[in-house]
């Protein structure tokens, strides 16, 4: 398939930092900031982005519905997660997980 651009390569460590924000929601010097970033999920992690290239344009995924599913995975497992995993998760999967992925993964740890 086509190259990934940079903001491609930085959605993993990306989501590997939102998800120790979900883990701390409820600290004071957080919760202001989970809140936000949960109700404006498109905003901070957007589905898609245009990519141009040699006068070229053409809609690519970006975080898709990877930051919806690391928040439902914050939710059903606030503790004992292993962020290398999650990391590597995160990398070799092109599209949203499902809930059996997550399932996996937790299984793995």
């Amino acid at each position: 398939g086509p190259a990934a651009c940079n903001k491609q390569q930085l959605v993993a460590p990306v989501l590997s930092l939102y998800a120790q924000i979900l883990r701390q929601r409820n600290a004071p010097h957080v919760k202001a900031l989970a809140a936000d970033m949960i109700a404006k999920r498109d905003k901070y992690f957007p589905p898609t982005f245009s990519y141009c290239h040699n006068g070229q344009s053409q809609e690519r995924e970006l975080f898709g519905k990877r930051a919806a599913a690391m928040e439902e995975r914050c939710r059903l497992h606030r503790a004992g997660s292993k962020d290398l995993e999650v990391d590597i998760w995160l990398r070799t999967t092109s599209s949203a997980p499902s809930l059996e992925d997550l399932g996996k993964l937790e299984q793995a740890e």
